[in-house]
């Protein structure tokens, strides 16, 4: 393995995230293969981090946000940067994340500028991003929520963020459904 990593001692980083934990550092850059994807990254290193990461077991935080890695600096994302480098096939990445609560031992997946088409069964929908006032979200359009069949008559916009288990809306009286909601689930493995 070649490395040309260089450490940017002045520039630094901080990510916050919707349940209000965070990670800051200092920024480096190298080359990085990711799902067979080679690009020139730069990349932060933790060195602040919020409790809950303290003693975790896990190696570092992927972003796959839709724009700066640093809200408001030119800092790509590998996904940003994938995308504009025209390296991926499209501008797309699918997410695999087992239930450990239903006892199975599978490891989570990533692919870059594709789908899983055998993790999921029946047709997928896409959904275009809205335009908001922060860009590096992934923002759709909900026109309804459904449940187990239930229709709730919801309607408004959705933050997507796969590094967070929280559930954050602006839809009214949302608790009153949220137990609708995991009885509806459906493993789809």
């Amino acid at each position: 393995v070649q490395s040309d990593f260089r450490h940017c001692t002045d520039d630094t980083w901080k990510a916050e995230y919707i349940d209000d934990s965070a990670i800051s550092g200092v920024l480096g850059s190298d080359m990085l293969v990711v799902d067979g994807i080679k690009l020139r990254q730069t990349f932060g290193f933790a060195l602040d981090v919020s409790n809950q990461y303290i003693n975790r077991h896990y190696d570092g935080v992927f972003g796959l946000g839709a724009a700066a890695l640093v809200p408001g600096s030119n800092i790509l994302t590998f996904m940003k940067a994938a995308i504009d480098e025209r390296v991926i096939s499209e501008p797309v990445f699918s997410v695999y994340l087992p239930s450990h609560r239903r006892g199975t031992s599978a490891k989570g997946e990533i692919l870059i500028g594709s789908i899983y088409a055998t993790r999921y069964t029946g047709e997928l929908t896409y959904a275009s991003i809205v335009n908001t006032t922060k860009p590096e979200r992934w923002v759709i359009a909900v026109d309804d929520v459904s449940s187990n069949g239930t229709t709730l008559g919801l309607s408004g916009q959705a933050l997507i963020d796969t590094g967070s288990t929280s559930i954050r809306t602006s839809f009214p009286f949302i608790g009153t459904h949220y137990c609708v909601f995991e009885q509806g689930a459906t493993p789809m493995y």
